[in-house]
């Protein structure tokens, strides 16, 4: 077999297809929500459900497929997780009902766990660190495409060829996917030969889904919070008391007691929260206080994304000139200047103020991205390349959950009053993002000022 040219331009396309698929289906899934209420006669809440449950199973299992992927190759479960994204896109498109579409969402969350906790080891392993540093900055824009692509091509396909399309869409780009893996030339993966203990990683994974959909019940109902809540300790007490007796722990907890583990992910914490909150704030601003169309709404949404795709190679050269930390230090702080900005959110500012402020967040998000990526990974062993990954976007994902439920709790306490108090909810859910934004600034600055002297986190 003729195999591809293992470029950093090759890597990084065959293992963003994976992450790429990911993101793009939720933002077409969330612009659909009105055509499925239609299709299926269903309710709000119920078909709300395609996405909380898409969401729960991913962030709930990613660690486990992290895991498992450094115990038997990362090429393996990544192949599998597009196979199996083909197979329940078309299930997906091909259902009857809502709650076979519910099942089979749960099912794509599943398969995209897979994807994201292998795609970024994919390029960490199979690279040196110069092409890291440069396939890092490609992967960086096709996270940032897919939710720019989403809502377009989602309405595109909503108007004209029908809602099945838009999950009958993954599939073409799955199988290039899977193309692309096997003309990868096969090499000997840095595998991890410690033992597993499963039963821990299935513990972890109840305990990490009862803890999202705990946090999805805020604002929703004060009995299911509490009931969620009260199962959420207890699942987590039970897994730290396995973890205590476990020779090999699933997460290591001395890892964050180093400032230079947990400066970075302060980071990522940062990074993830604000960016659901730029999703969520910004159309219920222009629709509810400013009376804008659907079409502008999605065209000043895409300005965090844009801006993300923009930054995201300058971040790459900044790594491989001057190290990680400097653009991380400059990407954190253009968000945090942003975020603060947002904070100042008036009825009658121009939507121009609100398009400049998230692509500037954008920016500063994509210069922090790459090299955070770059960094974390730096730390770790070539096997335990996929467990860092999907230790990354497990907490990333938390963080997600939890700043989006912060904001809608925000929103939901001030939609039933005036224009007034609904601007001060949106503020609320800005100065969410912005405070966390400060504290990992600091933390990242602290560290700095203690490793001045050093070359630890450069690349």
């Amino acid at each position: 077999m003729k195999y591809l040219k293992e470029s950093p331009l090759t890597i990084a396309l065959v293992a963003g297809v994976g992450m790429f698929l990911s993101t793009l289906d939720s933002g077409i899934i969330n612009i659909a929500i009105p055509t499925l209420l239609r299709e299926f006669n269903a309710q709000i809440s119920t078909v709300i459900w395609t996405i909380t449950l898409y969401t729960l199973i991913l962030s709930a299992t990613i660690l486990l497929f992290g895991r498992l992927a450094d115990r038997i190759g990362r090429l393996k479960i990544y192949i599998f997780g597009l196979a199996l994204f083909a197979v329940s896109s078309f299930l997906c498109g091909a259902s009857t009902n809502i709650w076979l579409l519910i099942m089979f969402r749960a099912l794509q969350g599943l398969s995209a766990a897979m994807m994201q906790a292998t795609s970024i080891a994919l390029i960490t392993t199979r690279l040196d660190e110069h092409g890291v540093a440069k396939a890092m900055g490609i992967f960086g824009m096709i996270i940032g495409l897919g939710p720019m692509m989403g809502p377009v091509l989602g309405g595109l396909i909503l108007s004209t060829i029908g809602w099945r399309w838009i999950f009958w869409l993954n599939i073409p780009i799955c199988l290039l996917g899977v193309i692309g893996c096997k003309k990868l030339a096969p090499i000997k993966e840095d595998l991890h030969e410690k033992p597993i203990y499963y039963s821990n990683l299935g513990l972890l994974a109840l305990s990490m889904f009862s803890l999202l959909l705990t946090m999805s019940f805020v604002g929703h109902g004060i009995d299911k919070f509490y009931i969620a809540a009260v199962a959420t300790i207890v699942l987590i007490s039970t897994y730290f008391c396995f973890e205590k007796r476990s020779r090999h722990p699933i997460i290591p907890l001395q890892l964050f007691k180093s400032l230079k583990f947990t400066a970075p992910m302060m980071g990522i914490i940062a990074f993830g929260g604000a960016t659901a909150v730029a999703f969520m704030l910004p159309p219920i601003y222009l629709e509810n206080l400013k009376a804008y169309e659907a079409w502008q709404v999605g065209l000043i949404s895409l300005s965090a994304p844009l801006g993300i795709v923009i930054s995201s190679q300058i971040s790459a050269r900044l790594a491989r000139r001057k190290g990680t930390l400097i653009p991380m230090l400059i990407g954190l702080g253009i968000m945090m200047l942003s975020l603060l900005g947002l904070t100042q959110i008036k009825v009658d500012w121009w939507a121009a103020w609100l398009f400049l402020l998230l692509l500037c967040y954008g920016v500063g998000g994509g210069l922090y991205q790459t090299p955070c990526y770059i960094n974390l990974t730096k730390q770790f062993p070539a096997n335990n390349q996929a467990f860092i990954s999907s230790l990354t976007r497990m907490i990333q994902n938390l963080a997600i959950v939890f700043e989006a439920g912060g904001s809608a709790m925000f929103i939901g306490l001030k939609t039933k009053v005036d224009s007034n108090a609904l601007i001060h909810g949106i503020a609320h859910g800005w100065w969410l993002a912005a405070s966390i934004c400060i504290l990992a600034w600091i933390t990242l600055v602290t560290f700095f000022i203690r490793n001045r002297k050093t070359n630890v986190v450069r690349r």
